[in-house]
């Protein structure tokens, strides 16, 4: 769904669903809080698949989703806006991870000049 109307969603709980040949847990069983631009909420518990998720099918995770404008009840994760989010913090973590060993480091060198 490109055209929906983008909400938030806030995971409240997840566990793994579904068992594959090589014990690999392919999906996650979530329960999703949403707040609709009204300030009215919704809970609603899904099934998604784990590759789609990514690292937002912890507990405390804010996951993206849109609905339709006419019906709430058809909502889907918006899995555009979600890629962008999981790019944007892998790279936080990265230049976090870099600016940590690089303050490391320097604090090394002051120690032992």
């Amino acid at each position: 769904m490109r055209d929906g109307v983008k909400v938030d969603a806030v995971v409240v709980r997840s566990a793994p669903w579904g068992w594959v040949v090589n014990h690999r847990i392919p999906n996650a069983e979530l329960t999703l809080r949403i707040r609709f631009d009204d300030d009215s909420t919704v809970t609603v518990a899904r099934v998604e698949r784990d590759a789609v998720l990514g690292s937002r099918r912890v507990v405390g995770s804010v996951l993206p989703m849109r609905h339709e404008a006419d019906n709430r009840s058809y909502l889907e994760i918006d899995v555009p806006r979600l890629r962008v989010l999981e790019r944007r913090s892998a790279s936080n973590l990265e230049d976090s991870a870099v600016r940590t060993a690089e303050r490391k480091l320097a604090q090394q060198r002051r120690k032992h000049p």
